[in-house]
C-alpha cells in the first residue's frame, strides 16, 4: 500500500459520488469488484479482498462494510458466493474505468506533490522532498477523518501517519492557503481528494444503508472555543467553517444547545481578553485576543458582545441549558473521569474551572443518556461538540474503561460532526469541505501559546536591556501584522526564537506597514490609549474619593443622631439599639450603596468632560 494509491482512491470516490450513484454502496462498489476482476485466483474470501482493497487502493475497509457490499453484488446476480468464497458472474469494464480514471488522478496528484515540495524548499525547509509532502498532505486529511466511531471503525480508512511537527503543520497550512489564492486547479484536486477522505467516513457505519436514517432528537451542544468561532470573534475562515456546520444541523433538525456553565466560560473568556485589551496587558493569547489585535477590536466592543450574547445565540438557534439534568442521573467514577483529563489536557493551575467544566460536560451527555450505550449516531439523544481533539481522545479513553467503547463518543470534535452530518446530504452545504480545509490551513498558520509566550520572553529581555524602545515595543506586540510575520520567520516552530529575530521581525512589521505615516499612526494610537487610560483611571479615582466624602458625612450624620436617640431614652434603651442597628443596616444597604454609585457615575462623567484633550 503506498500514499499515491491512497491520494488516488480518495479521488475516484468523490468522482463516482458526483457521477450519479444512487447510494454509498454503490460508491464503494468498484473497489469491490476490481479485486475479484483482478485477482489471478478465481474466487476470493472475505479476507483476501480486504487485503486487495488495502494493497491496490491504499484504503483500510472493516470487514463489515465489504460484507454489505459483497450482499448486494450477490442479490444483483454479479457476485456468486460458496462455501465462503466470492467469484464474478460477468465480465465488467470497472478495471478499464478505475486505470483511466487513475492515469488523470495521477497527474493532477503529482502536480499537487511538486508544487508542495517546490513551496517548502523556497520557504527554506531543507531536506523536503516528495515523499515529505506526500506524508504531510495525507496527515491534514488523517487528522480531519479522526475516527469517527471507534464501534465499526477498526483501524482507520486511511494509512497511520505520526504527529507532524510545528513547522511542518505551518508549511502545509500556507501552502494550502497559497494555492486557494494563487493555483485554484491545485487547490480544487486537493479539495476534490479531501470530499473523498469524507466519504470514506462511511465506513464507520456498520450497515453502509443505514447512512440516511433520519436523526431523531438528537440534540448537540457546542463547547465554548466553537461559539465564539461562531460569532466571528476567532478568525474569518472559522466563522465560515462553523457556519456551514449550523446550517447543516438546522436542515437535518438537530436541536443546537450550550450547558449554562460554557456560556458562562464564553463571558469569562471574553471578560478576561477585554481587561488585557483595556491594561494593555501585552501576555495575552489565544485566537480571541490574536484576532483581536488583527481586527482592531476594542474592550468596549468585547463588552458589548458580552452584554449581547444571550440574543446572539438566540439568533444562532442555540438553547441555553440549565443543566438540572446534571446531577439527577450519574453511573461513572467522577475522580477515574478526572485522571484521565489531567493525563491527557494541560490544565492551567489558574484555572480550575476548565477542568471542572468539562466534567460536567462529559457528565452532562452521560446523564442525558441515562447512561445508555447507543450504537446508532442517529438515535443516540446526545452529543458534546468540542474543537479540542484532546478532550475527544481522553473522553472515549474513559468510555473505554467504563466498557462503553463500543458506543457512539459522548465527545465529537467538530470535524467529526461535521463529516457525519455533510454524509447524510452533502447537497445541503457542497462547500463544506472547501471551508473546514481553509479553517484547518488558517489555524496551522497561527503561533502556539508556547511560540508566542517565548516570543513575547524574548520581547521583554530585549526591553529590559535597553535594545529596543518603547515605540518598538508597540510594534512588536500590537501590530496587527506580527503574528503573521513572527510564523515566517519561526516556521511555527519556538526553538527557533532568538536575539536576531526580533529586529529583523521589527523590520519586517515596520515594511508590511504602507509607509512611515501608518507606524506614526500606530504608535500615536497606543499612547492616546495609556494617555485616556491614565485619565480615565484618575477620574474613577476622583469620583470615588468624592463619593465616598459625600455618602460617609450622611453616614456618621445619621449614626450620631441614632445614638443621641439611644442617650435620652435610657428607659428604653433595649429597644433603641435594636432599632439603631436594624436602622443603620437598612439606611446602608438601600440609601447610602444607591447614592454612592449614582454620585461615582455623575461625578466620573462631569470630571471626563473637564478633560477637554480626552474628548
Amino acid at each position: 500500500m503506498t500514499t499515491t494509491n491512497t491520494f488516488i482512491s480518495l479521488a475516484v470516490l468523490k468522482t463516482n459520488w458526483e457521477s450519479g450513484k444512487s447510494d454509498y454502496i454503490d460508491n464503494f462498489k468498484p473497489f469491490v469488484i476490481c479485486c475479484l476482476e483482478c485477482s489471478e485466483k478465481k474466487e476470493l474470501c472475505l479476507s483476501e479482498i480486504t487485503s486487495c482493497i488495502e494493497e491496490k487502493f491504499g484504503l483500510k475497509m472493516p470487514d463489515n462494510s465489504i460484507k454489505t457490499i459483497l450482499r448486494r453484488l450477490t442479490r444483483k446476480k454479479e457476485v456468486s458466493l460458496n462455501d465462503g468464497m466470492y467469484s464474478l458472474l460477468k465480465e465488467t469494464n470497472i478495471k478499464e474505468k478505475l486505470e483511466l480514471s487513475t492515469q488523470e488522478f495521477l497527474r493532477h496528484y503529482n502536480a499537487v506533490i511538486s508544487a508542495l515540495t517546490d513551496f517548502a524548499l523556497n520557504e527554506g525547509i531543507d531536506g523536503w522532498d516528495n515523499e515529505k509532502s506526500e506524508s504531510e498532505l495525507l496527515f491534514v486529511l488523517k487528522d480531519y477523518t479522526f475516527s469517527l466511531l471507534n464501534t465499526a471503525l477498526k483501524g482507520s480508512p486511511l494509512p497511520e501517519i505520526s504527529k507532524e511537527s510545528d513547522t511542518d503543520r505551518y508549511i502545509v497550512s500556507k501552502f494550502i492557503g497559497n494555492i486557494h489564492d494563487e493555483s485554484p486547479d491545485l487547490f480544487s484536486y486537493l479539495e476534490t481528494v479531501l470530499k473523498g477522505s469524507m466519504l470514506t467516513n462511511a465506513l464507520a457505519f456498520s450497515d453502509l444503508s443505514s447512512i440516511k436514517k433520519k436523526i431523531k432528537n438528537l440534540s448537540i451542544y457546542l463547547d465554548t472555543n466553537f461559539i465564539l468561532s461562531l460569532l466571528g470573534k476567532q478568525g474569518e475562515e472559522e466563522f465560515e467553517a462553523c457556519n456551514a456546520i449550523i446550517d447543516l444541523c438546522i436542515e437535518l433538525g438537530v436541536d443546537l444547545k450550550c450547558f449554562a456553565h460554557t456560556q458562562d466560560e464564553c463571558i469569562s473568556v471574553m471578560r478576561t481578553v477585554a481587561i488585557k485589551l483595556r491594561n494593555g496587558d501585552r501576555s495575552g493569547y489565544g485566537p480571541l485576543y490574536l484576532n483581536c489585535l488583527k481586527k482592531g477590536t476594542t474592550a468596549g466592543d468585547l463588552d458589548l458582545e458580552i452584554l449581547s450574547l444571550d440574543k446572539n445565540l438566540k439568533k444562532l438557534k442555540i438553547k441555553i441549558d440549565n443543566e438540572q439534568v446534571i446531577n439527577n442521573y450519574q453511573d461513572y467514577d467522577e475522580a477515574e473521569l478526572e485522571d484521565i483529563l489531567k493525563d491527557n489536557i494541560y490544565y492551567r493551575e489558574d484555572n480550575e474551572n476548565a477542568l471542572i467544566r468539562d466534567i460536567r460536560s462529559i457528565q452532562g451527555i452521560n446523564n442525558y443518556r441515562k447512561g445508555k450505550c447507543y450504537l446508532s449516531f442517529e438515535d443516540c439523544r446526545s452529543i458534546f461538540l468540542s474543537t479540542n481533539t484532546r478532550l475527544c481522545v481522553a473522553a472515549n479513553k474513559f468510555a473505554k474503561n467504563s466498557n462503553k467503547d463500543l458506543c457512539v463518543p459522548q465527545v465529537m470534535t467538530d470535524s467529526m460532526v461535521a463529516n457525519l452530518l455533510w454524509l447524510k446530504n452533502p447537497n445541503i452545504a457542497p462547500d463544506l469541505p472547501e471551508k473546514e480545509l481553509m479553517s484547518r490551513a488558517y489555524s496551522g498558520m497561527q503561533p502556539s501559546g508556547e511560540l508566542w509566550r517565548k516570543y513575547l520572553d524574548q520581547v521583554k529581555k530585549l526591553k529590559d536591556d535597553n535594545k529596543i524602545d518603547e515605540d518598538d515595543l508597540i510594534l512588536l506586540t500590537h501590530s496587527n501584522v506580527i503574528s503573521n510575520e513572527l510564523m515566517d520567520l519561526t516556521k511555527g516552530d519556538p526553538s527557533n526564537i532568538n536575539d536576531d529575530l526580533i529586529p529583523e521581525g521589527l523590520q519586517r512589521v515596520k515594511a508590511a506597514m504602507v509607509n512611515e505615516k501608518d507606524i506614526e499612526l500606530t504608535q500615536e494610537k497606543h499612547k492616546r490609549f495609556w494617555l485616556e487610560k491614565s485619565v480615565e483611571r484618575n477620574c474613577e479615582r476622583r469620583a470615588s474619593i468624592y463619593s465616598f466624602i459625600v455618602t460617609g458625612t450622611i453616614f456618621v450624620s445619621v449614626l450620631l443622631g441614632l445614638l443621641y436617640s439611644t442617650e435620652i431614652s435610657e428607659g428604653y434603651k433595649g429597644y433603641f439599639v435594636t432599632v439603631y442597628i436594624i436602622s443603620t443596616i437598612a439606611f446602608t444597604y438601600y440609601a447610602l450603596v444607591p447614592l454612592y454609585e449614582f454620585l461615582y457615575k455623575k461625578l466620573k462623567k462631569y470630571f471626563m468632560k473637564e478633560y477637554q484633550p480626552y474628548k
